[in-house]
């Protein structure tokens, strides 16, 4: 809500009353809500019966009255806020071009020179000046990474990606600057670790951050030249700098760090038989849980994986992954019925280091043959929900 401020100076007219001197008015200036536009602000001035104003041309009101921008030293800026005169007998109404702005103060100075031949008389100059303050509006919340995936703190030495999951949409110019990989055991920041290619979730709340592939594959021209990105044993740190701006234009404020180890290398799939499964009673909604060997790739995970009832119909419900992404749970929507149920994984689906249920991620495409060739459909477990 706007405040009304009214500051005046005592101007008298002569023939009207004013306080001691019977033959003197006074002259106001204020600052009020249009009554158009309750969000915008207007200056107001209610001048005596004696003080004509409707005869003066535009560049007489605009000199009559003027709208000015203070400085942080309350100094007028050199150029006059734009707007539009209004009179209506004896007020004057000046409404700027643009809304003021908030947190900002504002001068209003009517020179009442300007008016032709009122015999009018200052009790201290010819201005009379009056001062307002646009209430600042609250400061937004700075963005905030809600989420960094994998959660795990021991990652394989040829890790693949991270997920960052921003409360809001970021902007997106230049975002690799924003981004450090510091060895903690040496010391010493990781060159060229990224891959410099965005992927952004379709609400643009979800980046896929890549280390680069060519380094973390052996074998590859990367690889051979840098290395791989990352050493087995070593103590790192992912940073995300504190400068970066969300669409809207405010900046995470402080740097987010995701400190991690990297323990040995993984080349081998994940195995959809190895995993287990707690089966929830029938005539229940407690979740299906299925508990992996490994952590998995966590947005896949929320895409790659359902259960199907023996109609192959796909079980309604939500879906929850947790302890470090090696638990992934589904609630049905609807209590469990008795009877024959699948866990179907399609062969996409990948652990950390980019090692899909269907092919590893480093691969003699010659001589490696993909593990689901001549089985129909995805991967599939089996399990059967007892009548109580």
């Amino acid at each position: 809500m706007f405040q009304r401020l009214v500051m005046y100076a005592v101007v008298c007219v002569a023939g009207f009353g004013c306080g001691t001197r019977p033959d003197l008015q006074t002259v106001d200036v204020t600052f009020q809500q249009d009554d158009d536009d309750t969000s915008r602000i207007v200056v107001v001035v209610e001048l005596p019966a004696s003080a004509a104003v409707e005869p003066l041309s535009e560049e007489q009101l605009a000199r009559l009255l003027v709208l000015h921008r203070l400085d942080e030293s309350d100094n007028v800026g050199s150029v006059p806020v734009l707007g539009k005169y209004h009179v209506s007998g004896h007020t004057l109404t000046f409404r700027p071009a643009f809304s003021l702005v908030p947190g900002e103060s504002y001068r209003a100075m009517l020179d009442l020179s300007v008016l032709p031949n009122q015999n009018i008389e200052s009790a201290s100059a010819d201005f009379v000046i009056a001062d307002y303050s646009l209430p600042a509006e609250p400061a937004a919340p700075a963005p905030e990474i809600d989420a960094i995936y994998s959660s795990a703190k021991v990652l394989p030495a040829n890790h693949l990606k991270f997920y960052l999951v921003f409360s809001e949409p970021m902007q997106q110019a230049d975002i690799f600057r924003h981004f450090t990989l510091k060895d903690l055991t040496t010391g010493e920041f990781v060159g060229r670790p990224f891959r410099h290619t965005q992927l952004w979730s379709r609400d643009e709340l979800r980046l896929t951050l890549w280390f680069h592939p060519g380094r973390q594959k052996t074998g590859l021209n990367l690889n051979v030249e840098l290395g791989p990105v990352l050493q087995e044993g070593h103590e790192y740190e992912l940073g995300i700098a504190g400068e970066w701006l969300s669409q809207r234009g405010t900046t995470l404020g402080t740097q987010t760090v995701k400190r991690f180890r990297a323990g040995p290398a993984d080349r081998t799939q994940p195995d959809p038989q190895a995993w287990t499964l707690a089966i929830p009673p029938a005539r229940s909604k407690d979740p299906l849980t299925v508990r992996f060997t490994e952590p998995l790739d966590w947005a896949l995970l929320r895409s790659e994986l359902n259960v199907l009832d023996a109609q192959g119909t796909q079980v309604a419900g939500s879906v929850a992954v947790g302890e470090d992404e090696q638990i992934w749970h589904l609630t049905p929507a609807s209590s469990w019925e008795p009877g024959e149920y699948r866990v179907a994984v399609n062969g996409q689906l990948e652990d950390l280091a980019g090692n899909a249920v269907d092919r590893p991620f480093e691969v003699d495409l010659e001589a490696a043959k993909p593990r689901s060739e001549g089985l129909p459909g995805p991967f599939i477990r089996e399990f059967t929900i007892a009548a109580p």
